[in-house]
């Protein structure tokens, strides 16, 4: 029995010990800041890595097994950048240039 209630996700993430306390408390930071939606989707996340991560040892190493629906590993990585945004030096419009590369590609095919 995994103690999922239906099917277990299929995205797996195996962590160490390090890194899921790591990964908790950007979640725990994110419940503190001002955008709701950040805010309920943090402590979503943080349940459910409470409730559902797998401990596992492999040769006296520890790795915790958390598993992920694709929304809730889109909205982990959301919760990533929302974290670091601060910590980003943006220096280039990349937006403008995945539109560039795009028209570029798509043109060459119509010739």
């Amino acid at each position: 029995m995994s103690g999922y209630p239906n099917r277990v996700p299929p995205i797996k993430l195996m962590l160490d010990k390090d890194y899921y306390n790591n990964l908790i408390q950007v979640l725990i930071n994110n419940e503190k800041c001002s955008d709701e939606i950040i805010r309920n989707e943090a402590t979503k996340l943080k349940k459910k890595l409470l409730t559902y991560s797998v401990p596992r040892e492999n040769e006296g190493i520890i790795e915790i097994d958390a598993r992920f629906y694709n929304n809730e590993a889109s909205q982990l990585f959301y919760q990533f950048m929302y974290f670091n945004k601060d910590f980003i030096d943006v220096k280039d419009d990349y937006l403008n240039i995945l539109k560039e590369t795009r028209s570029k590609r798509f043109n060459k095919k119509d010739e």
